[in-house]
């Protein structure tokens, strides 16, 4: 009989749903002023009446609200790509969103690299499949590289890539034989208490600092999931040592960095 409840409780969710009229926005409010958060709204007047004075803890579980860290990772990829239209852009891990189609109706020549199948095209978009450590691109060949919530994945084999021992740190190196010199490099992680799990890891100040300590570090911002899910805070890296993201993401960082002038690729 309780397997046969439990089995009933998401249909009665999506009833409870339809009655009462839930759904949630999908723009953010407010950015890039803190906190970065998304409205509830209803469908009928009606709803609100009934329901929206309630506290959010019980409105909650009809709402099904989850806004992952691209709300505000997205805006810093795209305030901080200043580059001339026409530059090369390597997208890393571009297989579930549409950043790289989106920068290639900029203008920009983009590079898709994902070992899952992508599924836009476009007159300046390039696909290419497969492990990234493996890739045959020229050495100084890519004007930015955008790596968006995808180094912590790199060599763990959740989405279908190879099993690679430290396999973020050798992205890392390839992502620098790719930059020309003075190339901009965007990045976002995880970020907390140090861990690794069956699908990513999650950095501390150590692990970040390994990540980047050929490049020239220019920006670090930190971001926390508060208010039940629905907002991103920005924060300093002091309040984010003790967030444990081993479950899901509660803290990012998110960087901006340069390959120097003058160095050249290589190991």
């Amino acid at each position: 009989m309780r397997s046969e409840w439990r089995s009933l409780a998401p249909s009665a969710v999506r009833i409870a749903k339809k009655l009462f009229f839930f759904y949630k926005s999908s723009y953010s409010v407010n950015f890039p002023s803190d906190p970065i958060r998304w409205r509830i709204r209803y469908r009928h007047p009606l709803a609100c009446a009934l329901v929206g004075w309630l506290p959010y803890a019980v409105k909650r579980p009809f709402l099904h609200l989850r806004v992952t860290e691209r709300i505000v990772e997205y805006p810093f990829v795209l305030r901080h790509l200043n580059l001339p239209l026409g530059s090369t852009i390597l997208d890393l891990g571009a297989t579930g969103s549409a950043l790289a189609l989106q920068l290639a109706n900029f203008g920009y020549r983009v590079i898709a690299a994902d070992v899952r199948p992508y599924p836009f095209t476009h007159p300046k978009l390039e696909f290419r499949g497969g492990d990234f450590l493996q890739n045959s691109l020229p050495a100084e060949s890519v004007d930015a590289v955008l790596a968006i919530s995808t180094l912590e994945h790199m060599g763990i084999p959740y989405y279908g890539g190879p099993s690679v021992a430290e396999g973020d740190l050798l992205a890392v190196q390839e992502i620098w034989r790719l930059l020309k010199p003075g190339g901009c490099f965007l990045l976002t992680v995880p970020y907390g208490e140090a861990a690794q799990t069956s699908h990513q890891r999650v950095y501390d100040r150590a692990g970040l600092g390994k990540l980047l300590e050929r490049f020239e570090l220019q920006e670090v911002n930190y971001y926390r999931r508060e208010d039940y899910g629905c907002c991103w805070m920005r924060v300093d890296e002091a309040a984010m040592r003790n967030i444990s993201s081993v479950h899901q993401t509660e803290g990012v960082a998110l960087v901006r960095a340069c390959k120097p002038a003058g160095r050249k690729g290589g190991p």
